[in-house]
């Protein structure tokens, strides 16, 4: 599956849809989301700027709870894809390696309003959303943190199985294949670095000590609904 989206000129997405009986058309007012642009000097009378007012980005993409982007399966399609063209309730919104953009920001979302994940990512003149895909680039997070290109895949790795685990999963024994295919991309770039590309249930070879080294964050409870005897995932 991980092949079909990363393979894919465009994915997509109904992204105001409450479930799989809606579509990607809704009635909408399109000059509620237009940009607003001003002209102002804030400093001097000379020195004129454009800013454009709209609300945060992830307000947006996440309005109408965005039910779509909750879900655990969806993620590896997020970040596997190339493009992805997402029909919201009230606007459209476009990301792919390049840039981010929607009908509030129609020139690209503004660093401040860029969402984490984008952030991680961030350049200069160009925004890197997919994660851990490209962190053996040249221009990545590596400039900005100051580590290697491994100690970069892997903190791409952490940061990603985190988002992963935020998210909704309807069955529980999909957890490992439902992020399968990033689990395969991961290991064709540690395999380019020459790195062990041994995987055990989330945790790579080359940092098993560090991956064994894990907390719980809240007090939510996920009981098993199937036996598995001597396992441990560190995706739990």
């Amino acid at each position: 599956m991980g092949e079909v989206y990363s393979n894919a000129f465009v994915t997509v997405c109904a992204h105001g849809a409450a479930d799989d009986s809606q579509g990607c058309f809704f009635p909408r007012i399109p000059s509620d989301v237009a940009p607003t642009e001003l002209t102002l000097a804030l400093h001097h009378p000379s020195d004129k700027s454009s800013y454009i007012l709209g609300e945060n980005y992830l307000t947006w993409i996440y309005r109408f709870d965005a039910r779509v982007l909750r879900r655990a399966w969806v993620l590896q399609e997020q970040l596997l894809s190339r493009r992805i063209l997402y029909f919201g309730r009230e606007q459209i919104f476009w990301e792919c390696r390049s840039t981010t953009r929607c009908e509030t920001y129609p020139n690209g979302v503004p660093i401040i309003n860029a969402p984490a994940i984008m952030t991680r990512m961030l350049d200069r003149d160009k925004i890197l959303w997919k994660t851990p895909l490209d962190v053996a680039s040249e221009n990545n997070i590596r400039v900005r943190l100051h580590l290697d290109t491994l100690g970069s895949c892997l903190l791409e790795w952490e940061q990603t199985v985190q988002e992963y685990n935020r998210r909704h999963l309807t069955h529980v024994n999909d957890r490992l294949v439902a992020i399968a295919g990033l689990a395969s991309q991961m290991k064709d770039k540690l395999r380019g670095l020459g790195a062990d590309d041994a995987y055990h249930a989330g945790i790579w070879g080359f940092s098993l000590p560090r991956g064994l080294l894990w907390q719980v964050h809240g007090t939510r409870c996920r009981g098993m609904r199937f036996w598995r005897s001597g396992k441990y995932d560190y995706e739990e």
